[in-house]
């Protein structure tokens, strides 16, 4: 298959995923889509909120060069694969040797992007437990009546 790589980001939430696919997305040649994977559940429930999400671009997915037509394609069709629709856009788009940075933390997204990209490779973040339990005491703080 000819296509391009993608590093897929994975682990826990607020382990520094977004800000890790921001400074790669900053190199030449590499495209941070975000959760693309989350972009179908988005779509087969809420097509009008799909559309309306705002693309890191600046403009609403729904209008977005890269997104418009694969959230097009979703919204009408919610089953088809968002990695089958999205890394023909990306190599339309960015050429054949892009790399896409994919943040979706589900199994199945990671299984579609694999079939879709010719080569994955897989970044898993972890937080430290100092870290984790301080969040966590921190929120139950803020619970506390």
């Amino acid at each position: 298959m000819i296509g391009p790589r993608a590093i897929a980001i994975v682990g826990r939430s607020h382990t520094g995923s977004t800000l890790l696919s921001l400074l790669l997305a900053g190199r030449p040649g590499v495209v941070a889509v975000g959760e693309a994977g989350s972009v179908a559940a988005v779509a087969r429930l809420r097509p009008d909120r799909a559309r309306a999400e705002r693309c890191s671009c600046g403009a609403d997915a729904g209008e977005c060069e890269l997104w418009g037509p694969v959230v097009e394609a979703l919204c009408e069709a919610p089953d088809r694969d968002v990695y089958e629709l999205l890394v023909p856009r990306v190599v339309e788009q960015y050429g054949p040797d892009a790399v896409i940075i994919d943040e979706t933390k589900r199994v199945d997204a990671l299984r579609a992007l694999a079939r879709a990209a010719e080569d994955v490779t897989v970044v898993r973040l972890s937080r430290d437990v100092r870290a984790d339990v301080s969040g966590r005491l921190r929120r139950a703080e803020r619970l506390r009546p």
